[in-house]
């Protein structure tokens, strides 16, 4: 996927247009809380016992949107178990705003970036300009502007479709060694592709056996790991990227990485 640019352009602009629409609508939702929050500061006395925990609640709101709202508005009843439901609903909706508005940007700047290099490919000028990043302007950046463009416009495609040939085989050849592994042993034939590499190169120095015998435990473990992460419960177990995932999906994860470990 990632070697086709014009799909992942498309792939952005269909990126661009949900996440706008879900920054309108948590915005939204967020200004409806925080007119609530501004009521029950509105009817609440600095003499109240609740008082504190309304002045906890309005310095958890963002400080530019909580301003704009000139009067309350909704109904709030003052009491603790209400405020404590507030605030947990506050905390949410400023996090799905926050994290909206970053998944936007991101891709709207992916979109303009995948842009600058499909409309930079076969100029004959050997560079890419770029709309968002500054020109270089130092003694190599003629040399570097030339590999740089070779790269993303020709040769990133190809490593990322090598990539993908050969992790396939790495694939089958390690599904293909599990399901002959209980054969093996009970016929006394070994076909295990794995197996019979290890020996043929039994006389190598220790220091690359190590490193063959190793590479597929990583690529197993970067396989069922990674898969992990893109798990989603719901909509509300999972993780978001550019550091923007809840404490909730965070716990989580770290949980099911744990349990998955020890056994």
């Amino acid at each position: 996927r990632r070697s086709r640019r014009e799909l992942n352009l498309k792939r952005y602009y269909f990126d661009v247009a949900r996440f706008d629409a879900k920054v309108f609508e948590t915005e939204q939702s967020l200004n409806k809380t925080l007119k609530k929050v501004r009521k029950a500061s509105e009817i609440t006395t600095e003499n109240d016992s609740y008082r504190k925990y309304i002045d906890i609640l309005i310095s958890k709101c963002p400080v530019e949107e909580y301003n704009a709202i000139p009067y309350g508005d909704g109904n709030i009843e003052i009491e603790y178990n209400k405020l404590a439901l507030l605030h947990e609903k506050l905390m949410r909706e400023d996090h799905y705003v926050k994290m909206y508005r970053s998944l936007f940007k991101h891709s709207v700047h992916q979109a303009i970036r995948c842009e600058d290099i499909l409309n930079s490919k076969g100029n004959g000028e050997w560079e890419i300009k770029w709309t968002l990043k500054e020109a270089r302007t130092n003694a190599l950046a003629k040399f570097l502007n030339a590999i740089e463009y070779i790269w993303l416009c020709y040769v990133e495609a190809r490593v990322y479709q090598l990539l993908c040939v050969v992790m396939a085989a790495l694939s089958i050849i390690i599904v293909w060694s599990e399901l002959l592994f209980s054969a093996c042993t009970l016929v006394g034939i070994d076909l295990s592709i794995f197996s019979r590499f290890i020996r043929a190169i039994s006389q190598a120095p220790p220091f690359i056996l190590q490193i063959l015998i190793f590479l597929p435990v990583i690529y197993i473990a970067w396989c069922a790991y990674s898969s992990l992460f893109q798990l989603r419960l719901f909509n509300y177990y999972h993780i978001v990227p550019h550091h923007m995932s809840d404490s909730n999906s965070l716990l989580f994860s770290a949980a099911y990485v744990v349990s998955h470990s020890c056994h």
